[in-house]
């Protein structure tokens, strides 16, 4: 990959489809918030995603990357000066020592199929490589450090699956969203002796975040989180203690 420096930062693909007018180019800043969120709510109606996401939404999660420079580990795809997908990347290290290079992607539905996803994916793990080559370089892993490409699909993204699986990805953990209708009947079951229900406030939310990094340390490839990610939770639109006990 190559990248021409210029006013609109336009990265060169030497593996992209042949398409009048496509142009690949970096994160301009804040002004590319509302192009993310046009890409996941594009994609949401045609993946049958369940997720609700809000400018607000976008701006606070883009405020507390942590392993990821916006500038430099995202891609965004434009056909006429309109932006039609946009991917990036970020990277972990898990209790097990394993490097994680996870990438997402997400793409305007009418641009599918013509080999920009393939474009980007192979952009996304160009990029991951160079970070983990740039990290055992400076010490920050060992030659030992088993590395990773990680993505996440639900089983209505076909065409993701499918790509995937055309570039030799496997699956290796699944995970299953069970409904309950509010319908039925909830049973209120008393507390067992000694424990008390109250309201939660301020002076708790730091207790509640550490209670809950401590419950899932043994979780499946379980991640610490940094303060980028408390900071986050703490600014994002649903975060609603007046509802918590």
């Amino acid at each position: 990959m190559s990248v021409t420096e210029s006013f609109t930062q336009e990265i060169i693909l030497d593996y992209a489809p042949e398409i009048p007018r496509l142009v690949f180019r970096a994160f301009q800043g804040p002004s590319d918030y509302p192009n993310i969120l046009a890409m996941i709510n594009a994609a949401k109606s045609e993946d049958d995603l369940q997720r609700s996401d809000s400018l607000e939404d976008i701006t606070n999660y883009y405020t507390h990357l942590h392993n990821c420079d916006p500038y430099q580990d995202m891609l965004f795809a434009e056909v006429n000066g309109d932006v039609i997908a946009y991917s990036r990347v970020e990277w972990n290290l898990n209790k097990e020592g394993e490097w994680l290079g996870f990438h997402i992607n997400f793409m305007h539905p009418a641009w599918r199929r013509k080999g920009i996803g393939r474009a980007m994916l192979r952009y996304n793990e160009a990029r991951l490589r160079q970070i983990a080559a740039g990290q055992l370089k400076a010490g920050q892993i060992q030659d030992s450090t088993p590395l990773f490409f990680e993505v996440f699909a639900v089983d209505s993204e076909a065409g993701k699956e499918a790509l995937l699986v055309s570039e030799a990805y496997q699956a290796v953990r699944y995970a299953y969203s069970m409904v309950r209708s509010l319908s039925e009947p909830v049973t209120v079951t008393p507390m067992p002796e000694g424990l008390e229900v109250r309201q939660a406030h301020p002076e708790h939310y730091r207790q509640i975040w550490d209670a809950s990094q401590e419950a899932f340390r043994d979780h499946w490839g379980f991640i610490p989180l940094p303060e980028e990610e408390y900071q986050r939770w703490l600014h994002e639109s649903i975060f609603n203690p007046s509802l918590w006990k």
